[in-house]
């Protein structure tokens, strides 16, 4: 019987992570894609691999506990960075050569999401935030000049189950976390700084029907989408203080867009906006 007549899996073919690596290997140096350094293996034993960029998930059979990484593109002048959740370990930042530049050992880490030139305590800051999983909390690091990722806070929730994050720019030019619950809660934690200290206070809550987690805030909008995984796409209007306002079911699931919903970013042009769910 072939594989899909026994329910083994969708496709017709089956291969072990070896021999899936050996041939991700192969390909990669024949097409001159970096899947690992010294020439994907060919220059010598000692290759470092690396997780490639080609969507939402990142998985190397030959590193523990990297089965499940999240992908965020950082764009900053001078430099390019990309910042990856590795689920089980911690937030590890790299560069456009696959290099690993940093790594933050700061538990289960889940989404992660950023804003530059954020304005709190008479200075300009780039923030990140990620949510923390066994704490049912918001990290909120730093980004300095040259792209180096620091520990600033560890902002509470109060919430069960912390899963998804999204951050905006408010009105007022700081930062705004919207923050969400696997029971479908969902919360916009304003950010403040003062006499050196972080803190966070919530402004607004909404809850949906069930598990929501990518979400993206569009500030020239003045609107965040979230997804709700198992039924659709969510607009929410933003009012003129940034707070959360009506919102409304704009894509359900369905012919065009399947479960599960999650990871999500806007892009605007001068040919206009998008939304990539």
């Amino acid at each position: 019987y072939t594989i899909k007549q026994k329910g083994a899996a969708e496709c017709g073919s089956s291969l072990a992570g070896d021999y899936f690596w050996s041939l991700m290997e192969n390909y990669s140096t024949v097409n001159d894609q970096p899947w690992g350094t010294k020439s994907n293996g060919y220059d010598g034993l000692d290759t470092v691999p690396i997780d490639p960029i080609f969507g939402k998930f990142a998985f190397n059979p030959l590193i523990p506990n990297t089965q499940y990484i999240y992908i965020l593109c950082i764009l900053f002048i001078g430099f390019i960075m990309i910042a990856f959740t590795d689920k089980k370990r911690g937030l590890a930042v790299y560069d456009l050569q696959g290099r690993e530049t940093q790594f933050l050992p700061v538990g289960r880490v889940n989404n992660v999401d950023l804003r530059q030139r954020l304005r709190h305590d008479g200075r300009d800051w780039d923030l990140a935030v990620a949510t923390q999983r066994d704490r049912h909390s918001v990290l909120l690091f730093g980004i300095d000049g040259g792209g180096r990722v620091s520990p600033l806070a560890e902002l509470p929730t109060g919430l069960d189950e912390v899963y998804g994050v999204c951050a905006g720019r408010n009105p007022a030019g700081g930062l705004d976390v919207f923050v969400n619950d696997k029971d479908g809660r969902l919360l916009q934690l304003r950010v403040a700084r003062s006499a050196g200290a972080w803190s966070a206070t919530t402004v607004a809550t909404m809850r949906l029907a069930s598990q929501p987690e990518g979400c993206v805030v569009d500030e020239p909008g003045r609107q965040l989408f979230v997804g709700e995984e198992k039924r659709g796409l969510w607009r929410v209007a933003l009012d003129a203080e940034g707070r959360l306002g009506a919102a409304a079911l704009i894509l359900p699931v369905g012919e065009t867009l399947h479960a599960d919903v999650e990871g999500m970013a806007v892009h605007r042009s001068a040919q206009g906006a998008w939304l990539v769910v």
